[in-house]
């Protein structure tokens, strides 16, 4: 740090040579210069500090935040992926009833059935996606869209 400092000094005398007449003027040059840059390195490396620790609060705060988010992410995908591989009524039931939160009336009214082959639809596919995912994961896929 002295060194940098120093050596940035006499760079700028040395740029700014031919301004001086005596060694006075270059002594004051020096030590007014050499201050001044001692203060610019002190001020930004407070100003550093205090990015440093503004983002490390940052990033303390928003770690959960991102993995909640990275896993909520990656479970929709898996139940969008899985919900692609029921049958077709299967997919529309459960895409009608939990992604666009329709009724059963609204979702037999959409498909042109009855309530009672929604609720038989509902359950088949509930059916084929633990089989699928395993009692577990369904249970927290469910539990995700609960939530939305």
């Amino acid at each position: 740090m002295a060194e940098g400092i120093a050596s940035d000094a006499m760079v700028i005398l040395w740029e700014r040579r031919e301004n001086f007449q005596s060694l006075a003027a270059i002594r004051s040059f020096l030590y007014t210069t050499t201050r001044n840059l001692s203060l610019n390195w002190i001020r930004d490396k407070n100003r550093l500090r205090k990015r440093e620790k503004h983002y490390s609060i940052c990033l303390d705060t928003s770690e959960p935040a991102i993995f909640q988010h990275l896993i909520e992410s990656e479970t929709y995908r898996e139940v969008i992926r899985v919900i692609g591989t029921l049958p077709e009524r299967c997919q529309q039931v459960i895409q009608l009833s939990f992604l666009q939160e329709k009724t059963p009336k609204e979702v037999a009214a959409a498909m042109n059935i009855s309530p009672v082959t929604v609720s038989t639809q509902k359950k088949r596919a509930i059916r084929l996606i633990k089989e699928r995912f395993g009692i577990y994961s369904s249970l927290l896929a469910f539990l995700y869209f609960v939530q939305l």
